[in-house]
């Protein structure tokens, strides 16, 4: 861990999100551990807030930090299957009706 934090620590900092644009042209679903002390949930909102697309969907993720999927894995897949799979089944049923 030491290792990995003095070589990526660097690209982190400078890290910006906003920087790769705000506008996508899919669904954008973000999950977020309600602790997480390295993407803090304020920045993640403020970015979320931002965001355009034509779905999105931001969700957090309580007694979690940054690997939330992880520390509440129960929790995460809750959440994915009530958010993504709706959106995967709309894709799908779109992808068959052109057929």
């Amino acid at each position: 861990m030491h290792f990995s934090l003095e070589q990526l620590l660097p690209e982190i900092v400078r890290y910006d999100a906003w920087a790769s644009g705000t506008h996508f042209n899919l669904p954008i679903l973000l999950f977020q551990g309600e602790n997480d002390l390295l993407t803090l949930t304020a920045e993640a909102q403020a970015y979320f807030g931002d965001l355009e697309a034509p779905a999105k969907r931001m969700e957090l993720i309580g007694d979690a930090g940054h690997f939330a999927m992880f520390l509440q894995p129960e929790l995460f897949l809750e959440k994915l299957l009530a958010y993504a799979r709706p959106l995967a089944n709309m894709r799908t049923a779109k992808v068959a009706s052109e057929e």
